[in-house]
């Protein structure tokens, strides 16, 4: 799965690419004021305000009497989808702000997009000139993440067979999984220790822990991880991994989990 984010790109049109930004935003939260957007697109109001005028004049946005924006008629279909969403990061919110206190670190929460890539609900990004970013409504390549691994090996079998059988494994580093037999592995071993994580398989210098959230079905609806350079990440697995995996268990628990 290709990482679509490369804004830098001299063929976008710009006013197209960010109006294209706004609502995959609106695919993983909604209910969102102007300051909102262009604060998590970082975007300047005044062409934010005219991208999401135009955008409302199509009906795929509207804005309610709060001066709220939410998705229009045209956008029907997916509302469904984006109220659970927002319903888990909602849940989240809490214990992932307690967790980035905790690890100093990016923390994400993310869960599959409909195309299979990895889509990022929520971040809590370090401010500084090496942090990782990664926006929201952002997606990234499921088999080079350790939050993709987890989601993947939690998959229903049969879907998971699927998935992997018309995946297009795309080499990123030296270290990418691009054979399938090698992925369907580490999807096992992932299962099995209920963790997963990438060592600069997404990019050099670059590593993600990953747990499991999962709901009152007992279904994996999401993964929390931490994304850190490789020293950070080699120093304190340890420490990042029981933070995750307490954080991990306050959100299942709001969403019904329990453990039989």
């Amino acid at each position: 799965m290709t990482n679509y984010n490369k804004d830098n790109d001299p063929y976008l049109l710009s006013s197209v690419n960010n109006s294209l930004r706004i609502l995959e935003l609106f695919m993983v939260r909604d209910n969102l004021r102007l300051k909102d957007i262009s604060e998590a697109l970082d975007l300047d109001r005044t062409s934010t305000f005219k991208m999401l005028y135009t955008l409302c004049h199509r009906g795929f946005l509207y804005k309610d009497s709060h001066a709220c924006y939410q998705l229009g008629p045209r956008l029907a279909p997916v509302r469904k989808q984006t109220e659970a969403r927002n319903h888990i990061v909602n849940q989240a919110s809490s214990a992932l702000f307690q967790l980035y206190a905790q690890i100093q670190k990016t923390v994400l929460l993310c869960t599959l997009g409909s195309d299979g890539s990895l889509l990022v609900l929520y971040n809590k990004t370090e401010r500084n000139q090496d942090s990782i970013v990664a926006r929201i409504g952002a997606t990234m390549n499921a088999h080079s993440t350790g939050a993709g691994k987890v989601l993947t090996a939690f998959m229903d079998p049969e879907m998971q067979k699927s998935f992997i059988d018309t995946y297009q494994f795309t080499k990123l580093t030296e270290n990418t999984i691009i054979d399938a037999e090698d992925f369907r592995q580490n999807l096992e071993d992932t299962k099995k220790m209920r963790w997963g994580i990438a060592y600069e398989e997404n990019r050099e210098d670059h590593c993600d822990l990953a747990v499991p959230v999962f709901d009152y079905t007992g279904a994996c609806v999401a993964t929390v991880a931490v994304v850190t350079d490789r020293a950070s990440m080699d120093e304190n697995l340890d420490y990042y991994l029981q933070q995750l995996q307490s954080a991990a268990a306050k959100i299942s628990g709001k969403l019904g989990y329990t453990v039989s």
